[in-house]
């Protein structure tokens, strides 16, 4: 399929394009506030004329009428008779204007040669953009690309996408400023975009080389898989309100005689204070409710169908989203602290983790531990005469890293966030079990004891981390583990005809760098990807088609010849270039496209992680360098040839 039908078949034949530069007439936003003080200076001769197209002109002050766009449209259009009073009022936005104008009809252009309709739209919404196929947005909407310029168009794409949340249409956000890179996260979270459906190019990018057709032919191939990502957050957040609604419906029902009944032959024997018993209560009825909504649950078995073994490269580098998610689903928040569990002193839940008050502070004694985390059973802590003494599991904290990520140890906390927001892991010892007074743990958790409560876990987890310690019994089915992504730099190169390592130019790898995605297989061992943002993978392939062919080693000609001839690299960056077991050493990047005659795929080159060697085993392709933890791509190397001085040179440029 070419880029045309593909957009064809996935139904996309229309784009609306955002760009104040259509407008016909300038706002007083689009104009500077100094230029107004020659054109005031110099309006005494022609004041009839402006009185004639402004008739408020003389009852006005000039402060009031430069912020006024009923004026401003005057002049504009009484530039001919007002000569050249008005000429260096616009100067900057004509200038401005004409470029753009270019850029736009470049951008018609190339979108007609693939079959889209452009739909033209300045600062005020036209009908057919509501039903636009695709949408391109400048990202500011006026000549001086103020603050305000950008509310605009975060403005007018909401406004378009309002009510197309469940199939919203791909945008792409462009400008010809440099704070394009600082302001597309922004821009993406306040629209409400999907990050599947956008992308973010400058101007003077978007219309270079293949840029724009290989953009929307990304965008046309995970459409559909996008759309029902979509559809479940559209649905979901929509459910939140009908399930509050239900959920409110019910529970203003309840009387004080009901709580107080409540109170009366539960509470009081258990030993747990209302508010805390209710916060547990409500918390499952509004589940309950939300899992009640029929269009979301529709909308998540559709997720069964999204086909993930071919997803993009992210176009924005990787964040800490993900980490965040995972803090979300194993803490409470900390705010919740503050109801107490029990009318006891100190009043501590199951799962309650103590930690150190002076970390991250070496601590002088080895005995004294970093933490502890409750394991007394829920029902033994809100009751008096539940239990004489507390079990602690004591344990120790470190900064999370990708070395610190772990899946294998149940008995590991692999996500923690301190006060200042730094990530912690919690590595729990089974063979330092404490058991200790209310009265000792009150000690412990005072003003000017050693400890203070950090967090709760939530109870699934917290019984995770029990059954666990309990030898495994009674164990309950959780939610997977979700993997950790940890930002890495990036290094390729290639060994020339000298057999000197060159590493290639890749400025907007060196500035997005890249992400390692850590997750297990099957037997729970690590299992690591590099994966790159498009852009960067863009850069990179281009750089390696510029490399001549006579200037590499004889070894690296035909991994050389298979990187220029495929896009093999490339798609493995895509998805995900697998890392393994290779820290320290060398691994093989080969096609994943396998030979009809049962050989081995082409040779793209080699990778490493944190690399130790002090030989190269270079059989030719790109060296890829990964330092943490970086990654190191290399290409053409000849068969165990040892030339440690280029090495230890190579890590140290790196």
């Amino acid at each position: 399929m070419t880029v045309a039908e593909l957009l064809k078949d996935k139904g996309i034949q229309t784009a609306v394009i955002i760009d104040d530069a259509y407008d016909d007439v300038p706002k007083a936003s689009d104009l500077d506030v100094d230029a107004w003080s020659t054109f005031f200076a110099d309006a005494g001769v022609h004041e009839d004329v402006l009185a004639e197209i402004f008739p408020g002109y003389e009852q006005i002050d000039g402060s009031e009428l430069i912020h006024n766009d009923a004026f401003v449209e005057a002049v504009w259009q009484g530039k001919a008779k007002l000569e050249g009073l008005a000429s260096e009022l616009f100067t900057d936005y004509e200038n401005n204007k004409k470029s753009d104008t270019k850029f736009l009809a470049d951008l018609e252009a190339a979108l007609g040669a693939l079959g889209i309709t452009p739909i033209r739209m300045g600062r005020t919404v036209v009908d057919a953009a509501r039903k636009a196929d695709l949408i391109f947005a400048d990202l500011f909407l006026g000549n001086l690309q103020a603050p305000d310029d950008i509310a605009q168009s975060i403005a007018l794409v909401k406004e378009l996408m309002a009510e197309r949340q469940a199939s919203p249409p791909p945008v792409v956000l462009m400008s010809r400023s440099n704070l394009l890179n600082d302001k597309r996260a922004d821009f993406r979270d306040q629209a409400k975009l999907l990050g599947a459906l956008f992308r973010f190019y400058r101007k003077d990018e978007l219309l270079k080389g293949d840029n724009l057709p290989r953009t929307l032919q990304r965008l046309a191939t995970h459409l559909a898989d996008a759309v029902k990502i979509a559809t479940f957050l559209s649905n979901y957040e929509a459910s939140l309100n009908g399930a509050t609604a239900r959920f409110f419906k019910t529970v203003r029902r309840l009387d004080l005689s009901d709580y107080g009944e409540i109170s009366q032959l539960l509470l009081n024997f258990e030993g747990q204070p209302l508010g805390s018993y209710l916060l547990d209560v409500f918390d499952s009825a509004l589940t309950y409710e939300i899992e009640a909504d029929a269009p979301t649950i529709e909308a998540a078995r559709a997720l069964k169908d999204v086909d993930l073994s071919l997803y993009p490269a992210p176009h924005i580098a990787g964040t800490s989203d993900l980490q965040h998610l995972v803090h979300q689903t194993v803490w409470q928040h900390r705010a919740r602290l503050g109801v107490v569990t029990n009318k006891l002193e100190p009043s501590i839940a199951f799962g309650d983790v103590f930690l150190r008050r002076d970390y991250p502070a070496a601590s002088q004694d080895k005995d004294v531990r970093d933490a502890f985390i409750v394991m007394t059973p829920a029902c033994d802590l809100v009751r008096e005469d539940g239990t004489k003494r507390i079990l602690l599991l004591a344990g120790d904290v470190t900064p999370l890293t990708h070395t610190s990520w772990d899946y294998g140890n149940t008995l590991t906390t692999p996500l923690g966030r301190l006060e200042d927001g730094s990530a912690i892991r919690l590595q729990w010892d089974a063979k330092d079990l404490r058991s200790e007074s209310r009265a000792t743990i009150g000690k412990m958790l005072a003003a000017d004891g050693a400890y203070f409560l950090f967090q709760r876990m939530r109870e699934n987890y917290a019984l995770d981390l029990q059954q666990s310690l309990l030898t495994r019994l009674g164990r309950v089915g959780l939610p997977a583990k979700m993997p950790a992504t940890f930002p890495v730099a990036v290094t390729v190169s290639y060994f020339d005809d000298t057999k000197t390592l060159q590493t290639l130019n890749l400025p907007t790898l060196a500035q997005d760098g890249a992400v390692c995605y850590l997750g297990r297989d099957d037997g729970n061992a690590e299992n690591a990807r590099l994966v790159m943002t498009e852009a960067a993978i863009d850069e990179l392939m281009a750089a390696i088609a510029a490399i001549p062919d006579e200037k590499v080693m004889p070894k690296g000609k035909d991994p050389l010849k298979a990187l220029k001839s495929t896009d093999a690299l490339a798609r493995l960056l895509q998805t995900g270039l697998p890392l393994g077991k290779l820290a320290g050493g060398y691994g093989e990047i080969r096609s994943p496209d396998k030979p009809a005659d049962g050989t081995k795929p082409p040779l793209l080159g080699f990778i490493t992680r944190n690399p130790e060697a002090k030989d190269n085993n270079q059989n030719g392709g790109v060296l890829i360098k990964v330092e943490h933890d970086s990654v190191f791509i290399a290409a053409n190397a000849d068969a165990s040839i040892e030339e440690p001085a280029v090495v230890e040179e190579d890590v140290a440029t790196a």
